[in-house]
């Protein structure tokens, strides 16, 4: 009696199939379990740990500037392309000195102080030793500058920026929108004082702090 061919392989890989679902794991040392977490090959046993990893939202991408080149400039956000984010481990809202706002880098770099006001200010100007003079310093505002060491924090997309209206006879003086090229103008012009929001590593908001 004449045997297609097509019809022994498919007995030979049921045989087979068969003999591996009846293995014991312990046939070779393992049990299942041993066998997935060590990631070796055991007939009839599922050994592959491989996961699929939920991808960013498109605002994460935005506002973590992943190290990854960006395939499209969407993805990091405008003028961010392959520019990897720098973070700082300051929490909260942080008090500075502005040294420079770069729009390209979307950057701060920035001298952290603390900051006094009203009593406290001339409070601290006393434990400072410092000349408590006829004027706003150390009666309305004093900060104290610990040290010069300079930090660069990226700044995330959705921050809202904005400077003191010096030029408005509105009371008080309103704070307006501004552009990081316009903050870092602020900053070489004149001292600038900042109060910044930060939130997981970025700056999320950032204003600069009125002194008369």
């Amino acid at each position: 009696m004449l045997i297609s061919r097509h019809l022994v392989i498919a007995t030979a890989a049921l045989l087979i199939a068969g003999t591996a679902g009846c293995a014991s794991p312990g046939d070779t040392g393992l049990s299942a379990g041993k066998a997935l977490h060590a990631g070796i090959d055991i007939p009839g046993v599922l050994t592959s740990t491989k996961r699929t990893e939920s991808p960013l939202t498109s605002a994460q991408v935005r506002d973590v500037n992943q190290t990854l080149p960006c395939r499209h400039p969407d993805e990091c956000g405008v003028g961010l392309g392959s520019v990897s984010a720098r973070t700082t481990n300051l929490v909260g809202k942080v008090y500075a000195l502005g040294t420079r706002a770069d729009a390209r880098q979307r950057t701060v770099t920035f001298d952290k102080i603390d900051w006094f006001f009203g009593e406290t200010a001339t409070t601290a100007c006393r434990a400072d030793k410092v000349s408590i003079p006829p004027a706003a310093w150390c009666n309305d505002f004093y900060y104290r500058n610990r040290n010069d060491f300079q930090r660069t924090v990226s700044i995330a997309n959705s921050a809202t920026i904005t400077v003191v209206d010096y030029h408005s006879a509105a009371s008080p003086i309103p704070q307006i929108p501004a552009s990081l090229q316009t903050l870092d103008r602020r900053f070489k012009d004149s001292e600038t004082i900042l109060i910044m929001t930060i939130r997981e590593g970025l700056i999320v908001d950032l204003r600069e702090q009125f002194t008369p």
